[in-house]
């Protein structure tokens, strides 16, 4: 009699952990839809921005030189544009994934356990990747930006530069 109660108790315990771990998985892919939602409308908000489109103007030209001898070549630059189109993919890749993670947390389905798992991190890799690559056209935009329109805006509102203009 003792045996049988000890099994049962731990049969019990290992079905109340296992449902623990389900919904502790089935929470994070929730998270991860509702991220990838969050990803979908900002990089859709994002393809329509007037400022991403500037951005990409003044990246083209500052990659063909001073004098644009090398506009052609300028063209195939990887834009900000391109990269927040990827973005849009990628928040419907990781919506997808999302879903096949909730289904494979509310069952058995290792294999499409392991499959939310790796797009999962694929996804994350792209997107820190994608992140980089923004950040670095801001870092080479602002400062070419700020001198055009640094003097504009003073001579705008009155105040002049430092050499007494």
């Amino acid at each position: 009699m003792a045996d049988s109660d000890l099994e049962e108790d731990v049969h019990a315990m290992d079905k109340r952990e296992r449902h623990r771990q389900s919904v502790t998985a089935t929470a994070w892919a929730s998270l991860s839809l509702v991220t990838g939602a969050v990803l979908l409308w900002a990089s859709m908000a994002g393809s329509k921005s007037e400022a991403i489109y500037l951005m990409d103007k003044v990246v083209r030209f500052d990659t063909a030189g001073p004098f644009g001898e090398d506009l052609a070549g300028a063209s195939h630059v990887l834009t900000t544009l391109m990269l927040v189109r990827i973005l849009l993919f990628v928040g419907l890749a990781v919506v997808v994934t999302s879903l096949i993670g909730i289904t494979a947390s509310t069952g058995k389905h290792k294999c499409l356990a392991a499959t939310y798992g790796s797009c999962s991190l694929a996804c994350a890799g792209v997107m820190l990747v994608l992140a980089m690559q923004v950040m670095q056209r801001i870092y080479v935009v602002e400062p070419l930006v700020h001198r055009q329109v640094g003097p504009c805006l003073g001579l705008l509102l009155g105040i002049s530069d430092r050499r007494g203009r």
